[in-house]
């Protein structure tokens, strides 16, 4: 059964055997813990052969040698479900809580996910196939509006960020503002890298004065996987004493 989240929109695949039949029950997203509901119906019942001949009734096709042509099937939309986020009451949920944890860690890619924002179709799917080797599950913005609703609703632990993305400059940059409206627990898990045409590679004191984690020039992306490497090293030891705080005040 397909399950599409109301409030991050993305596509849950659960084990049929997982879920009740025909009552309603309640999930949180896996991925950005919404609240849920939904119903599945069961399975559909095979055809039987009276209902074959129904289905192929009608005039011969000449094409297929007399026998009938019928439009192939469309694919099965997933299944929406229901919740506060999209306005809809809530449905009534009955009997025993369903324990779907199981289920959803089977579908839950558990990998560190990573954002690429980059205009250039090459230097994109380059950039994601780096990644992906490097152990991240890449994903590329559609446009900024899309980057910043999955950053919104995503926790992501990586953002590899264009500087001129859409033609912009470094000021006119958008999404590099959004950044600071996220919130702090979720931009503290995350590295954010700015891809530059001029910047020098790894300019600490640059990217401090930006708010991003770490500058890689343009000209040196074919190092990625090692200045990433570096980035994340040089982040851990700025924020040491600052997650250790946190740590020791149960705020992280």
């Amino acid at each position: 059964m397909q399950l599409e989240c109301k409030e991050c929109h993305r596509t849950l695949n659960l084990p049929d055997a997982k879920l009740p039949v025909g009552r309603p029950f309640a999930f949180s997203c896996p991925y950005c813990k919404g609240k849920n509901t939904a119903q599945y119906p069961g399975p559909t019942a095979p055809a039987t052969p009276e209902a074959s001949e129904v289905l192929t009734a009608g005039p011969p096709s000449a094409a297929a040698g007399g026998a009938a042509s019928r439009p192939p099937a469309a694919p099965p939309e997933p299944i929406r479900a229901t919740g506060e986020a999209a306005g809809e009451p809530p449905a009534k949920v009955s009997g025993k809580p369903i324990d779907l944890q199981s289920a959803l860690s089977e579908v839950v890619d558990d990998r560190p996910k990573a954002m690429v924002v980059y205009d250039d179709p090459t230097i994109q799917k380059f950039l994601i196939q780096k990644l992906e080797s490097g152990g991240y599950k890449a994903m590329a913005a559609l446009n900024p509006r899309d980057a910043a609703k999955q950053l919104k609703f995503a926790n992501f632990s990586l953002l590899v960020l264009q500087e001129d993305y859409c033609g912009t400059s470094i000021r006119g940059n958008l999404l590099l503002r959004s950044l600071q409206t996220l919130d702090l627990a979720s931009r503290r898990g995350m590295l954010v890298i700015l891809v530059s045409p001029q910047m020098t590679s790894l300019d600490d004191l640059t990217a401090f004065g930006l708010s991003i984690d770490g500058i890689i020039n343009i000209a040196d992306i074919d190092s990625l996987d090692r200045l990433l490497v570096s980035v994340t090293a040089r982040a851990t030891k700025f924020y040491s004493l600052y997650r250790q705080a946190l740590i020791e005040h149960g705020l992280d």
